[in-house]
């Protein structure tokens, strides 16, 4: 018969066994004839049995009152009650040691005087009485492991070692208390005896190649060269189809510094169905940490990407962690349609959901914006960053209407957050703008200034407006030059700075900030056709037109910029 009992960590984690559920009534040797003494135990039992701990002890004590002599069961429970409910664990001393005086051949109440000394971190007072119950019942594999857990919580080691071996006689050989013995050994620095642990638990479950991975890993940790040798050959011999034996050869190939071999081993194992997608993900996290600072690690990466998402179609977790490969390289397309598919399989995982709207709007996809975050919101309608992104999308679509709905709605369950109260409020202003509401749209950004006023954003956002209705324009230069001064070299700033400047006449000065804008690389076509207008009342016609052409080919307005380049200039 193989009992399992779950062991103590080492570090001295709680010793108790799960209560018996026997009374101790089952376990006295005489249980009183008198009739009022049966009637108020059975009473207290009762009262036990509920929880009204208060009317249970009532009740034992009267039984003590009746028969002071025979009133073991009652001291018993009492004792218990004191110990576990009402904490009080002088009085659980002092009925436990009547119990044991009234019945010293009763393992139950030795037992329960032991507990008590546990409880009291009398260690030793303990073991001596799980010692005596040994000898009273010596076939109980709990008292056992609680007689080891005092000895290890009064620092007494080897004897517990030497309690864990008489209870592996009993139980058999099983993981929990093998690891458990491993470890004990480990803090007595004896290594030895902890390997022969290990192996003594490959060969007791043969079926289990993983123990002789798990030795193998501790040799070889341990530098161990012989003894890793033999483990290894042991692994080998094991089923070389299985995918765990892969791994840990995988594992141990890598320790040894022989990382080809290692890689070959870990694809071997991700192609077999005996390693999980949780093991997986976990090996390919640590290439995304090691990749980071070692590129020449990056193709072996996304062949186990590649075979994890082929063994694994239907998890949303072999794509997800693709697309968090793509995104940290910097291919944000790519990663967006893993992210989307994880979405599919795995509708309910938000951080998938926050990667789709964020990626989407990077890349201004403004329709699958909108269609990914109807989704998403129809998931998780209390999140209100989802309408957030829904208002951006609505609102560079041209549905300003439809974007402030959704902006109002998600302003709405912001709560605690003033920095996402201030991205609704600089949206809504653009939205209102769009509709030439200006006093709202005023109130909007005025209102976002009022939580941030110096969030460079929001400054932009505003001098950009007042600068297409060519309204308040010192207002708006002084603004747009903050923006520059609290994030200098973004170059949508720049353009903003520039075109406001060049709404104000300041022509000259508006030509230097638009050329700060190009040097940085924008291409927007906004930001083209800006410079186009600049060159333009600059006197440079021809370079304006070649500015209007380049705003033309990167998808600006089609309208405007043709007539334009026509020469129908404003």
């Amino acid at each position: 018969m193989c009992v399992h009992i779950a062991l103590a960590c080492v570090l001295l984690a709680s010793c108790k066994s799960p209560e018996k559920a026997v009374t101790a009534a089952e376990n006295s040797e005489v249980v009183p004839s008198d009739n009022r003494f049966q009637e108020a135990f059975f009473r207290a039992l009762d009262y036990r049995n509920k929880g009204d701990w208060q009317k249970a002890s009532a009740s034992f004590e009267e039984c003590i009152r009746l028969d002071a002599r025979r009133s073991g069961a009652a001291h018993y429970e009492l004792s218990r009650i004191d110990r576990l409910y009402r904490f009080d664990l002088p009085s659980a001393l002092n009925h436990a040691s009547k119990a044991a005086e009234s019945e010293p051949g009763n393992p139950w109440y030795h037992h329960e005087l032991g507990d008590v000394y546990m409880a009291m971190s009398k260690y030793d007072l303990a073991v001596k009485e799980y010692q005596l119950v040994e000898k009273l019942n010596p076939d109980d594999p709990n008292n056992l492991y609680e007689q080891a857990s005092a000895m290890l919580y009064g620092g007494r080691v080897r004897d517990a070692i030497e309690v864990y071996d008489r209870l592996e006689l009993q139980t058999g050989v099983y993981e929990e208390l093998s690891m458990q013995k491993h470890q004990l050994y480990l803090r007595l620095k004896d290594n030895e005896a902890a390997g022969r642990e290990l192996e003594k638990l490959a060969r007791a479950t043969p079926g289990e190649a993983r123990h002789w991975g798990t030795a193998l890993r501790f040799y070889t940790s341990a530098g161990m060269a012989d003894k890793a040798s033999k483990a290894l050959e042991e692994l080998l011999r094991c089923d070389p189809s299985d995918g765990m034996v892969r791994f840990q050869l995988a594992e141990y190939y890598s320790a040894m510094g022989d990382e080809a071999r290692a890689f070959d081993e870990m694809q071997a194992a991700f192609q077999t169905g005996d390693i999980g997608i949780d093991q997986k993900i976990g090996v390919l996290l640590r290439y995304f940490t090691l990749s980071e600072t070692d590129s020449t690690l990056l193709p072996r990466a996304y062949s186990l990407l590649r075979i994890t998402e082929a063994r694994h179609p239907s998890e949303a977790k072999a794509f997800a962690i693709s697309g968090d490969f793509l995104l940290r390289d910097g291919k944000r397309e790519e990663a967006l349609a893993k992210f989307i598919l994880a979405s599919e399989l795995d509708a309910s995982r938000s951080p998938i959901w926050a990667q789709i709207l964020t990626i989407s709007a990077e890349l201004k996809q403004y329709q699958g914006l909108k269609t990914q975050a109807n989704r998403a919101i129809s998931l998780f309608p209390m999140i209100p960053e989802y309408y957030l992104y829904l208002g951006i999308a609505c609102d560079q679509l041209g549905q300003d209407q439809e974007a402030i709905g959704h902006l109002l709605a998600g302003r709405e369950l912001v709560i605690d957050d003033s920095g996402l109260l201030v991205q609704f409020c600089s949206t809504l202003g653009s939205a209102y703008d769009d509709l030439r509401d200006y006093t709202a749209s005023d109130n909007a950004f005025r209102e976002a200034l009022g939580l941030d006023p110096f969030n460079p954003l929001v400054l932009n956002n505003y001098a950009y407006s007042l600068a297409e209705r060519k309204d308040r324009l010192t207002e708006a230069q002084e603004m747009a030059k903050k923006a520059n001064d609290l994030a200098p070299g973004v170059a949508t700033f720049q353009d903003t700075y520039a075109w406001v400047l060049f709404q104000s006449n300041q022509v000259e000065q508006a030509l230097v900030w638009i050329e700060r804008a190009i040097q940085s690389g924008a291409r927007e076509p906004d930001l083209l056709e800006h410079y186009g207008d600049i060159l333009y009342r600059s006197g440079r016609k021809l370079e304006a037109v070649e500015q209007w052409k380049a705003a033309l080919a990167a998808g600006g307005s089609v309208d405007s910029l043709t007539r334009k380049i026509g020469g129908q200039y404003p």
